[in-house]
């Protein structure tokens, strides 16, 4: 097979952005294998540097699982919660704490790059939820909370 050569100042991010593609159209199925560095190198005809940015980049956001000397893999989907603010609520994301990272055992690779939804109430008591496992829904939404 012919390398599908991408060359030239931000090959990292357009091989990322085609390999995000596959992953969201599930070409690249959750769970499934993800392409090593060597194939990333041999299929789109880049240096070795590129692909290993492109890899991290897709491990930052919590798309890909890469374990040291093992199969990098897609990272499955995880069934999620679904929760209702109270009313006069605010929902905003930021990334974990150490102490988060820790609580919720969001140290294991499968999920680095995974944010927190901060759910402020009224009252100004916020409560942080990983948002791989977690939906929140507005009041009026065809979903009930679980």
């Amino acid at each position: 097979m012919q390398p599908r050569r991408v060359s030239g100042p931000g090959a990292a991010r357009r091989v990322a952005a085609i390999l995000r593609a596959d992953i969201a159209s599930g070409k690249l199925a959750p769970g499934g294998y993800f392409p090593s560095e060597r194939d990333l190198q041999q299929t789109y005809a880049i240096s070795r540097d590129t692909a290993t940015r492109v890899v991290a980049d897709l491990r930052h956001q919590g798309l890909i699982v890469v374990q040291q000397g093992q199969t990098s893999y897609v990272r499955p989907e995880r069934d999620r919660t679904n929760i209702m603010p109270p009313p006069g609520s605010t929902v905003g994301a930021r990334m974990p704490t150490p102490e988060e990272l820790d609580e919720y055992g969001l140290v294991d690779p499968i999920f680095d790059g995974i944010p927190m939804l901060i759910v402020t109430a009224p009252d100004g008591t916020e409560t942080a939820y990983p948002a791989d496992r977690y939906r929140i829904l507005q009041p009026g939404s065809d979903a009930s909370p679980e």
